[in-house]
Order: structure tokens, then sequence, then C-alpha cells
């Protein structure tokens, strides 16, 4: 898919999906013959994934080392569960209040 139907799918600006690639947190995709970008699947999964823990106020540099870790094979998932239950705690927390 291209760059717009991507920023469709996801509600994600093109500008942002850009910059993501740009540090480092989405992997770059294929280019067509045009050299146009060509994303896949995968690429509307990791956006989706980005915007959940940064709408859990997970700082970016924090956003990339999961992604990393998840594609290494390196995934320590009582860390991750514990950083997702706090968050949560946290933000329900500020729901109460």
């Amino acid at each position: 898919m291209n760059s717009k139907k991507l920023s469709q799918l996801t509600n994600i600006p093109i500008s942002t999906i850009r910059y993501y690639e740009s540090i480092g947190h989405l992997p770059s995709p294929k280019r067509s013959e045009n050299n146009y970008r060509q994303y896949e699947d995968k690429h509307a999964q990791i956006l989706q994934s980005i915007r959940f823990l940064t709408y859990l106020d997970f700082p970016l540099a924090e956003v990339r080392a999961f992604y990393q870790a998840i594609q290494n094979h390196q995934v320590d998932t009582n860390y991750l569960m514990e950083r997702l239950t706090k968050k949560k705690m946290t933000y329900t927390y500020s729901l109460k209040n």
C-alpha cells in the first residue's frame, strides 16, 4: 500500500509516518519501480502499536526499545507487562481524580 493508504488506515499523518521511519521506529518500506514507498501490513501493525504505547505516555525512546527487543526476539515479557500494568494503574488513577 502507498503512504496515503497507510495514513488513512492508521489515522496517522504521512509526516508522522515519515518521522517514525527517519528515527528508526518504523522499518523502511520497499520501493516500487517509480521509487514510491510500498508499505506492508506489518507497517500498519507497528504504527498501531506505537500509537497505543504513546497514548499510554510511553516515551518514544522506550517505544523504540520495545520494538527493537521484539525484532531481536529478546522481549522481556515480565518487564513489558510490569510497565504496561503501571501505565494502566496511572491512567486509571488519573481518570478517577
